[in-house]
C-alpha cells in the first residue's frame, strides 16, 4: 500500500447544485474549515451572512489553504434576505439544527433535489429563530453519545457527505 499525492487522486463529480449558508459563525478558523470541506464536496458557493467574518481575513485564507479561491463566495447582511432569493432560484433549503420536526439525515432521499441549500448556525446559538420560521426542512444528526451536538464544521461535513453520497 502506497499512500498517494494529491495529483494522483481522481476526483468524482455529482449532479447537484449545492450552496453553503454560514449565518453568524463568528471563528474565522471555522469559515476556512467551511470553504475546505465545501470544495472537497463540490459545493459551488458559500454565502456568509450576519456576523460571519467575510474575505479578505487573513485566519479564514490560512485555515482555507487556497479553497476560498476554489469555492465562490458572497456576503448577505442576514440569512433571512438571501433565503427568498434562493427560493425563487429553486433551491429547497435544509437547516443543519436540532428542531422539534428535525428529520435523521440519514433518512432524507437527496436525490430527489437538484439545488440544494444547506444553512449552519453560529458555533453558540444555532440558527436563528427568524431564519427556521423561513424553511420547510430541519435535519439533525443522530449522536449516540451523551452530547446532542457537535463542532458546526464537523456537522457541516457529515451533512455534506449525506447530500452528495448516491
Amino acid at each position: 500500500m502506497k499512500q498517494l499525492e494529491h495529483h494522483e487522486v481522481k476526483t468524482q463529480k455529482h449532479n447537484k447544485e449545492i450552496v453553503v449558508i454560514v449565518e453568524d459563525v463568528v471563528t474565522p478558523q471555522n469559515v476556512g474549515m467551511i470553504f475546505r470541506i465545501s470544495e472537497a464536496m463540490g459545493v459551488s458557493k458559500i454565502y456568509l451572512t450576519g456576523n460571519t467574518p467575510n474575505l479578505p481575513n487573513k485566519k479564514i485564507t490560512k485555515t482555507a489553504r487556497t479553497t476560498e479561491k476554489k469555492v465562490s463566495s458572497q456576503h448577505y447582511p442576514s440569512a433571512t434576505d438571501l433565503i427568498p432569493n434562493l427560493v425563487s432560484e429553486g433551491y429547497e433549503i435544509f437547516a443543519l439544527e436540532v428542531t422539534d420536526q428535525s428529520q435523521n439525515i440519514h433518512k432524507i432521499n437527496f436525490n430527489t433535489y437538484n439545488k440544494i441549500a444547506i444553512i449552519i448556525g453560529s458555533e453558540t446559538n444555532g440558527i436563528k429563530e427568524e431564519t427556521l420560521a423561513m424553511l420547510n426542512h430541519a435535519v439533525m444528526i443522530p449522536m449516540f453519545g451523551k452530547n446532542t451536538s457537535i463542532n458546526v464544521v464537523n456537522a457541516l461535513s457529515i451533512a455534506l457527505f449525506e447530500i452528495v453520497r448516491i
